[in-house]
Protein backbone atom coordinates (compact mmCIF):
# COMPACT_ATOMS: atom_id res chain seq x y z
CA UNK A 1 0.00 0.00 0.00
CA UNK A 2 1.33 3.55 -1.00
CA UNK A 3 2.48 5.16 1.96
CA UNK A 4 -0.25 8.43 1.17
CA UNK A 5 -3.35 6.17 1.02
CA UNK A 6 -2.09 4.37 4.50
CA UNK A 7 -1.53 7.66 5.73
CA UNK A 8 -5.16 9.12 4.31
CA UNK A 9 -6.73 6.09 6.36
CA UNK A 10 -5.25 7.33 9.13
CA UNK A 11 -6.00 10.92 9.22
CA UNK A 12 -9.80 9.63 8.36
CA UNK A 13 -9.98 7.54 11.52
CA UNK A 14 -9.07 10.15 13.51
CA UNK A 15 -11.21 12.21 12.25
CA UNK A 16 -14.04 10.15 12.39
CA UNK A 17 -13.29 8.56 15.58
CA UNK A 18 -12.03 12.34 17.59
CA UNK A 19 -14.43 14.34 15.53
CA UNK A 20 -12.22 17.44 14.91
CA UNK A 21 -8.28 18.37 15.04
CA UNK A 22 -6.59 21.09 14.31
CA UNK A 23 -3.46 21.59 11.85
CA UNK A 24 -1.17 21.26 14.59
CA UNK A 25 -2.72 18.62 16.29
CA UNK A 26 -2.72 16.43 12.84
CA UNK A 27 1.09 17.87 12.42
CA UNK A 28 1.60 16.43 16.08
CA UNK A 29 0.59 12.84 15.23
CA UNK A 30 1.48 11.89 11.75
CA UNK A 31 3.96 14.69 10.37
CA UNK A 32 7.69 16.67 10.86
CA UNK A 33 6.74 19.74 9.84
CA UNK A 34 3.33 21.51 9.06
CA UNK A 35 4.32 21.62 5.09
CA UNK A 36 3.81 18.51 4.72
CA UNK A 37 0.55 18.39 6.98
CA UNK A 38 -0.51 21.05 4.74
CA UNK A 39 0.12 19.58 1.62
CA UNK A 40 -1.33 16.36 2.96
CA UNK A 41 -4.30 17.98 4.11
CA UNK A 42 -4.89 19.92 0.56
CA UNK A 43 -4.95 16.47 -1.02
CA UNK A 44 -7.31 14.99 0.93
CA UNK A 45 -9.90 18.22 0.75
CA UNK A 46 -9.62 18.14 -2.78
CA UNK A 47 -10.67 14.54 -3.38
CA UNK A 48 -14.09 15.88 -0.84
CA UNK A 49 -12.57 13.28 2.08
CA UNK A 50 -12.12 16.19 4.35
CA UNK A 51 -13.40 19.58 5.21
CA UNK A 52 -12.21 22.79 7.33
CA UNK A 53 -13.88 25.28 9.21
CA UNK A 54 -12.57 28.50 11.14
CA UNK A 55 -11.73 28.21 15.33
CA UNK A 56 -13.54 31.30 17.12
CA UNK A 57 -11.66 32.16 20.39
CA UNK A 58 -14.31 32.31 23.37
CA UNK A 59 -13.21 35.67 24.35
CA UNK A 60 -13.51 37.92 21.50
CA UNK A 61 -15.42 36.01 18.35
CA UNK A 62 -11.94 36.05 16.92
CA UNK A 63 -10.92 33.47 14.32
CA UNK A 64 -8.20 32.39 15.32
CA UNK A 65 -6.93 29.59 12.99
CA UNK A 66 -8.88 26.20 10.95
CA UNK A 67 -9.98 22.89 11.99
CA UNK A 68 -10.86 19.74 10.11
CA UNK A 69 -13.60 17.31 10.14
CA UNK A 70 -14.64 13.90 7.69
CA UNK A 71 -16.95 14.24 5.51
CA UNK A 72 -19.65 12.04 3.69
CA UNK A 73 -17.38 10.88 1.13
CA UNK A 74 -14.41 10.32 4.17
CA UNK A 75 -16.53 8.22 6.13
CA UNK A 76 -17.65 5.96 2.83
CA UNK A 77 -14.19 5.78 2.08
CA UNK A 78 -13.44 4.03 5.49
CA UNK A 79 -16.64 1.50 5.07
CA UNK A 80 -15.18 0.60 2.12
CA UNK A 81 -11.46 0.26 3.22
CA UNK A 82 -13.50 -2.11 5.89
CA UNK A 83 -11.87 0.24 8.69
CA UNK A 84 -14.63 1.32 10.27
CA UNK A 85 -17.79 -1.30 11.09
CA UNK A 86 -20.40 1.26 10.38
CA UNK A 87 -20.46 4.59 10.06
CA UNK A 88 -22.36 7.53 11.78
CA UNK A 89 -23.83 10.27 9.17
CA UNK A 90 -21.50 13.19 8.85
CA UNK A 91 -23.69 15.63 10.33
CA UNK A 92 -23.84 14.00 13.53
CA UNK A 93 -20.12 13.10 14.11
CA UNK A 94 -19.78 16.87 13.03
CA UNK A 95 -18.97 19.20 16.68
CA UNK A 96 -21.50 22.54 16.92
CA UNK A 97 -19.63 25.42 16.36
CA UNK A 98 -19.57 26.54 20.17
CA UNK A 99 -18.17 23.10 21.16
CA UNK A 100 -15.07 22.92 19.10
CA UNK A 101 -12.80 24.15 21.67
CA UNK A 102 -13.94 21.97 24.36
CA UNK A 103 -13.84 18.99 21.86
CA UNK A 104 -10.08 20.21 20.82
CA UNK A 105 -9.15 20.41 24.04
CA UNK A 106 -10.19 16.90 24.99
CA UNK A 107 -8.68 15.88 21.90
CA UNK A 108 -4.92 16.67 23.13
CA UNK A 109 -5.50 13.93 24.93
CA UNK A 110 -5.10 11.52 21.79
CA UNK A 111 -2.07 13.69 20.46
CA UNK A 112 0.31 13.65 22.80
CA UNK A 113 -0.34 10.02 24.33
CA UNK A 114 -1.02 7.93 21.70
CA UNK A 115 2.15 7.04 20.63
CA UNK A 116 3.36 6.58 24.33
CA UNK A 117 0.63 3.76 25.08
CA UNK A 118 -2.68 5.26 25.95
CA UNK A 119 -5.62 5.31 24.38
CA UNK A 120 -8.24 8.16 24.80
CA UNK A 121 -11.78 6.23 24.68
CA UNK A 122 -14.46 9.30 22.71
CA UNK A 123 -16.76 10.18 25.15
CA UNK A 124 -19.72 8.78 23.42
CA UNK A 125 -18.07 5.44 23.69
CA UNK A 126 -17.33 5.64 27.10
CA UNK A 127 -20.66 6.89 28.47
CA UNK A 128 -22.07 3.65 26.72
CA UNK A 129 -19.39 1.50 28.01
CA UNK A 130 -19.94 2.69 32.14
CA UNK A 131 -23.95 3.13 31.76
CA UNK A 132 -23.50 7.23 31.99
CA UNK A 133 -26.20 8.94 30.66
CA UNK A 134 -26.18 11.27 27.64
CA UNK A 135 -26.05 14.56 29.09
CA UNK A 136 -23.00 13.26 31.55
CA UNK A 137 -20.06 16.02 31.78
CA UNK A 138 -17.24 13.50 31.55
CA UNK A 139 -15.02 14.24 28.42
CA UNK A 140 -14.63 10.07 27.53
CA UNK A 141 -12.07 7.67 28.95
CA UNK A 142 -8.18 7.29 29.11
CA UNK A 143 -6.56 3.61 29.12
CA UNK A 144 -2.75 3.89 30.57
CA UNK A 145 -0.36 1.16 28.88
CA UNK A 146 -1.19 -1.15 31.41
CA UNK A 147 -4.58 -1.16 31.70
CA UNK A 148 -5.37 1.23 34.62
CA UNK A 149 -9.10 3.09 33.36
CA UNK A 150 -9.66 6.67 34.13
CA UNK A 151 -12.86 8.52 33.52
CA UNK A 152 -11.65 12.19 32.20
CA UNK A 153 -13.73 15.39 33.17
CA UNK A 154 -12.72 18.91 32.02
CA UNK A 155 -13.22 22.11 33.72
CA UNK A 156 -12.73 25.42 32.21
CA UNK A 157 -10.56 28.02 34.09
CA UNK A 158 -13.62 30.03 34.85
CA UNK A 159 -16.29 27.26 35.92
CA UNK A 160 -19.40 28.09 37.71
CA UNK A 161 -19.43 26.46 41.19
CA UNK A 162 -22.81 24.52 39.92
CA UNK A 163 -20.81 23.12 37.07
CA UNK A 164 -18.20 21.83 39.71
CA UNK A 165 -21.16 20.58 42.16
CA UNK A 166 -22.62 18.47 39.09
CA UNK A 167 -19.43 17.09 38.33
CA UNK A 168 -18.54 16.23 42.10
CA UNK A 169 -22.40 14.38 42.15
CA UNK A 170 -21.96 12.80 38.64
CA UNK A 171 -18.29 11.19 40.03
CA UNK A 172 -20.45 10.33 43.33
CA UNK A 173 -22.41 8.15 41.12
CA UNK A 174 -20.03 6.25 39.12
CA UNK A 175 -19.58 2.89 41.01
CA UNK A 176 -18.34 1.43 37.96
CA UNK A 177 -15.41 3.68 38.49
CA UNK A 178 -12.83 3.71 40.40
CA UNK A 179 -9.86 5.79 38.77
CA UNK A 180 -10.58 9.96 37.90
CA UNK A 181 -8.46 12.28 36.08
CA UNK A 182 -9.75 16.11 36.10
CA UNK A 183 -7.93 18.56 34.62
CA UNK A 184 -8.03 21.77 34.95
CA UNK A 185 -8.15 24.79 32.42
CA UNK A 186 -7.52 27.40 34.76
CA UNK A 187 -6.27 28.24 37.87
CA UNK A 188 -9.42 29.61 39.22
CA UNK A 189 -11.34 26.34 39.01
CA UNK A 190 -8.10 23.98 40.42
CA UNK A 191 -8.11 26.00 43.78
CA UNK A 192 -11.81 25.96 44.12
CA UNK A 193 -12.24 22.65 43.24
CA UNK A 194 -9.27 21.20 45.37
CA UNK A 195 -9.73 23.59 48.60
CA UNK A 196 -13.72 22.38 48.25
CA UNK A 197 -12.87 18.42 48.69
CA UNK A 198 -14.67 16.59 51.37
CA UNK A 199 -13.40 13.62 52.79
CA UNK A 200 -16.79 11.39 51.15
CA UNK A 201 -15.28 12.14 47.73
CA UNK A 202 -12.10 10.69 48.21
CA UNK A 203 -12.84 6.92 48.47
CA UNK A 204 -11.25 6.31 44.94
CA UNK A 205 -8.39 4.00 44.21
CA UNK A 206 -7.47 7.04 42.23
CA UNK A 207 -8.62 10.45 42.31
CA UNK A 208 -6.48 13.16 40.45
CA UNK A 209 -7.02 17.04 39.87
CA UNK A 210 -4.51 17.82 37.04
CA UNK A 211 -3.49 21.35 35.82
CA UNK A 212 -4.59 20.99 31.51
CA UNK A 213 -0.60 21.42 30.64
CA UNK A 214 0.02 18.20 32.23
CA UNK A 215 -1.36 16.72 29.22
CA UNK A 216 1.33 17.66 27.02
CA UNK A 217 4.08 17.87 29.50
CA UNK A 218 3.76 15.22 32.48
CA UNK A 219 1.52 12.35 31.29
CA UNK A 220 4.04 11.52 28.38
CA UNK A 221 6.77 10.36 31.12
CA UNK A 222 4.53 7.57 32.53
CA UNK A 223 2.79 5.67 29.95
CA UNK A 224 2.72 2.41 32.73
CA UNK A 225 3.40 2.17 36.43
CA UNK A 226 7.17 1.34 35.54
CA UNK A 227 8.09 4.46 34.53
CA UNK A 228 7.16 5.73 37.93
CA UNK A 229 9.22 2.92 39.21
CA UNK A 230 12.44 4.13 37.67
CA UNK A 231 11.85 7.58 38.72
CA UNK A 232 11.76 6.48 42.24
CA UNK A 233 15.05 4.00 41.85
CA UNK A 234 16.67 7.49 41.43
CA UNK A 235 16.46 8.40 45.71
CA UNK A 236 17.11 4.56 46.84
CA UNK A 237 16.22 1.23 46.39
CA UNK A 238 12.64 0.49 45.54
CA UNK A 239 10.60 -2.90 46.30
CA UNK A 240 7.05 -3.87 46.00
CA UNK A 241 4.73 -3.49 49.24
CA UNK A 242 3.79 -7.08 49.61
CA UNK A 243 2.28 -6.71 52.96
CA UNK A 244 -0.48 -3.58 52.19
CA UNK A 245 -2.84 -3.18 54.89
CA UNK A 246 -5.61 -0.90 55.54
CA UNK A 247 -3.18 1.98 56.85
CA UNK A 248 -0.40 1.96 53.98
CA UNK A 249 -3.26 1.29 51.11
CA UNK A 250 -1.14 3.80 49.29
CA UNK A 251 1.85 2.46 49.38
CA UNK A 252 2.26 -0.15 46.17
CA UNK A 253 6.46 0.72 46.62
CA UNK A 254 9.13 0.75 49.33
CA UNK A 255 11.66 2.83 49.15
CA UNK A 256 15.18 2.46 50.80
CA UNK A 257 17.72 5.34 50.80
CA UNK A 258 21.15 5.40 51.01
CA UNK A 259 21.38 5.76 54.79
CA UNK A 260 19.22 2.93 55.60
CA UNK A 261 16.13 4.32 56.21
CA UNK A 262 12.77 3.10 54.76
CA UNK A 263 9.71 4.45 53.62
CA UNK A 264 6.13 3.76 51.95
CA UNK A 265 5.70 5.59 48.79
CA UNK A 266 2.88 7.98 48.43
CA UNK A 267 2.97 8.95 44.91
CA UNK A 268 1.25 12.43 44.77
CA UNK A 269 3.23 12.99 40.86
CA UNK A 270 0.02 12.91 38.84
CA UNK A 271 -1.96 14.97 41.94
CA UNK A 272 -3.46 11.95 43.26
CA UNK A 273 -5.93 13.53 46.24
CA UNK A 274 -7.13 10.10 47.31
CA UNK A 275 -3.80 8.62 48.28
CA UNK A 276 -3.30 12.14 49.63
CA UNK A 277 -6.00 11.71 51.89
CA UNK A 278 -5.30 8.10 53.18
CA UNK A 279 -1.85 9.72 53.94
CA UNK A 280 -3.59 12.11 55.98
CA UNK A 281 -5.55 9.18 57.89
CA UNK A 282 -2.32 7.49 58.64
CA UNK A 283 -1.63 6.13 62.55
CA UNK A 284 1.09 7.54 64.67
CA UNK A 285 1.20 4.26 66.55
CA UNK A 286 2.58 2.49 63.11
CA UNK A 287 5.10 4.75 62.29
CA UNK A 288 6.01 4.24 66.11
CA UNK A 289 6.02 0.93 65.56
CA UNK A 290 7.56 -0.32 62.19
CA UNK A 291 10.30 3.18 62.03
CA UNK A 292 9.21 3.54 58.22
CA UNK A 293 8.08 7.80 57.25
CA UNK A 294 6.08 8.09 54.20
CA UNK A 295 8.15 9.67 50.92
CA UNK A 296 5.54 11.69 49.00
CA UNK A 297 6.80 12.56 45.52
CA UNK A 298 5.72 15.31 44.08
CA UNK A 299 7.04 17.84 41.73
CA UNK A 300 9.34 20.88 42.83
CA UNK A 301 6.89 23.63 41.78
CA UNK A 302 3.87 22.20 43.10
CA UNK A 303 5.29 21.50 46.77
CA UNK A 304 2.99 24.30 47.88
CA UNK A 305 -0.06 22.15 47.51
CA UNK A 306 1.42 19.60 50.81
CA UNK A 307 1.75 22.62 53.11
CA UNK A 308 -1.29 20.90 55.26
CA UNK A 309 0.64 17.57 55.67
CA UNK A 310 4.53 18.08 55.18
CA UNK A 311 4.45 19.24 58.82
CA UNK A 312 3.36 15.76 60.03
CA UNK A 313 6.26 13.41 61.92
CA UNK A 314 6.43 10.66 59.69
CA UNK A 315 5.86 13.07 56.38
CA UNK A 316 9.10 13.45 54.02
CA UNK A 317 8.73 15.29 50.63
CA UNK A 318 10.78 14.34 47.97
CA UNK A 319 11.06 16.82 45.55
CA UNK A 320 11.31 15.97 41.33
CA UNK A 321 12.90 18.29 39.15
CA UNK A 322 13.23 18.15 35.12
CA UNK A 323 16.32 16.79 35.94
CA UNK A 324 15.07 13.32 36.60
CA UNK A 325 13.25 13.05 33.60
CA UNK A 326 15.71 13.98 31.08
CA UNK A 327 17.03 10.97 29.89
CA UNK A 328 13.53 9.16 29.29
CA UNK A 329 13.03 8.98 25.49
CA UNK A 330 10.78 11.05 24.81
CA UNK A 331 11.94 14.70 26.18
CA UNK A 332 13.60 15.86 23.74
CA UNK A 333 9.97 15.47 21.57
CA UNK A 334 8.08 17.13 24.82
CA UNK A 335 10.55 19.93 25.15
CA UNK A 336 10.46 20.29 21.18
CA UNK A 337 6.79 20.63 21.11
CA UNK A 338 6.77 23.43 24.23
CA UNK A 339 9.52 25.26 22.84
CA UNK A 340 7.34 25.53 19.04
CA UNK A 341 4.14 26.10 20.44
CA UNK A 342 2.60 23.28 19.58
CA UNK A 343 0.31 22.17 22.27
CA UNK A 344 -3.23 23.87 23.24
CA UNK A 345 -3.39 26.55 25.94
CA UNK A 346 -7.01 26.25 26.53
CA UNK A 347 -6.79 29.90 28.91
CA UNK A 348 -5.76 31.79 25.90
CA UNK A 349 -9.02 30.59 24.29
CA UNK A 350 -11.02 31.95 26.89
Amino acid sequence: MRKSTKLTEKILHDLYEYRVLTVTQIKNLYFKNKDSCYKQLYRMKKKGLVASRPIVRKRDGKKTAACYYITSKGINFLLEKKIIPKGRRADRNMVKGNEINDVLDINELHVHLHNKGYQLVERRAWNVEYGLNYNSLTSGGLITKDGKRYSVYMIAGNAEQETIARIKNEIIEQPQSSRFMIFFKGPNSFKYYRTHIKDGELGYIEYCLLPYNFIAFRLPFFPEQSYFVKLFTKFGKVEENRTKTSNTSFADYLLRIENGQEYYVCNFLLLDYAALARVSSYPMQQYKNDGRKIAIFCWKELRHLLTSIESYEFVEIFEVTEEHIQDHEDYEEVMNRLLNAEFRNPMAED
